[in-house]
């Protein structure tokens, strides 16, 4: 019997962003606005899964402020 792979829940920040298809200034810039929210385990910066589902599935106006 094959182990079935562990689901990947939180995301670093440079990972989230590649998920996200956005540069890490970008993704910096979405968390100042408040739009995604990290979470801090020590000094680690970490996303979690549903969290960047939420951001995909709401509607984002096109806007000054994101690169």
């Amino acid at each position: 019997m094959t182990p079935s792979p562990i689901r990947k829940i939180l995301y670093s920040k440079r990972d989230a962003a590649t998920a996200l298809g956005l540069g890490l200034t970008t993704l910096d810039a979405l968390v100042m606005r408040k739009e995604l929210k990290p979470i801090r385990i020590g000094r680690r910066v970490l996303f979690r899964l549903d969290e960047l589902e939420r951001f995909v599935k709401k509607d984002h106006p096109t806007g000054v402020g994101l690169n």
